[in-house]
């Protein structure tokens, strides 16, 4: 198909309407260039769209709120992932210098990577969006679905921060130089390691405060708790600080550790009920 579009887009640059305007070969290269790009990535969002309007078809057809939520998020990722791969299969059909295609065959695929990233994050945020969706703290007793809903919440960021971190590996892989950078740095280890890991000492802390947290469950949302003399309820946990609204609507910003090494009084750790 890249090939037929290539040919016609040739032959219509080589039309007696273009010979008159006498444009150079290498204008008619660059032209021949952007027409293949611009008919790539159209037939890329084309394909796009008709693939999500089936897709969002399906999930209304279908009972659940599971394909519904990975179709609403994953389709903005996707508008990013299906023009690009369609703008890779056209690149050899460009007519352009070795350097600038070697340049935009980096662009394309650190652009890729980091879409395939965005759409991993798309999908953990659809999961999580899915069990908040299923289970809900409107009933009374609902501590069963706070402890759910909690784990969710604090694996996500977890997850999301794994993400991130190979998605932004894998692209500075892709440059040589930085490649055998790493490796230097890897085979003159010792003080540096050393220094890495005193500075990655605060992020590891939280990472694994916040897995102690999600497994063992000390706090969840929605508990009732009073710390450092303030009452309040778990608002939101994240990676590396939890929020606690105050009763007077304040906010106490914590950090995740603090339910891990000192102690607080948790008033909903067994029931949802105050007494």
């Amino acid at each position: 198909m890249c090939n037929l579009a290539a040919t016609l887009i040739e032959r219509f640059v080589q039309m007696n309407q273009f010979s008159k305007l006498r444009v150079p070969a290498d204008w008619q290269q660059l032209i021949v260039t952007a027409m293949i790009g611009v008919a790539a990535i159209g037939l890329g969002v084309a394909v796009q769209r008709i693939l999500f309007f089936v897709a969002r078809r399906a999930a209304q057809r279908r009972p659940g709120y599971l394909l519904a939520s990975m179709v609403h998020f994953a389709e903005l990722p996707s508008r990013v992932i299906i023009p690009t791969l369609f703008l890779l299969a056209a690149v050899p059909w460009f007519q352009l210098r070795q350097d600038l295609t070697s340049a935009l065959l980096r662009v394309l695929e650190l652009t890729l990577i980091a879409a395939f990233g965005w759409m991993a994050i798309a999908i953990l945020n659809a999961i999580q969006e899915f069990i908040a969706h299923r289970y809900t703290t409107e009933a009374a007793d609902n501590l069963a679905t706070r402890r759910m809903r909690t784990q969710v919440q604090v694996l996500r960021h977890i997850a999301v921060a794994v993400v991130v971190m190979v998605t932004v590996a894998i692209m500075l892989m892709t440059f040589p130089s930085i490649r055998h950078l790493g490796e230097s740095l890897f085979a003159s280890a010792g003080l540096a390691a050393l220094v890495a890991g005193l500075a990655a000492r605060t992020t590891l802390t939280s990472l694994l405060a916040g897995f102690q947290i999600a497994l063992t469950q000390p706090i969840r949302l929605d508990d009732a708790v009073v710390v450092e003399g303030e009452w309040g309820w778990i608002e939101e946990i994240t990676t590396t600080y939890v929020i606690v609204r105050i009763w007077d609507l304040r906010r106490l910003v914590v950090p995740l550790s603090y339910f891990i090494e000192k102690p607080f009084q948790n008033w909903t750790r067994s029931t949802a009920d105050l007494l």
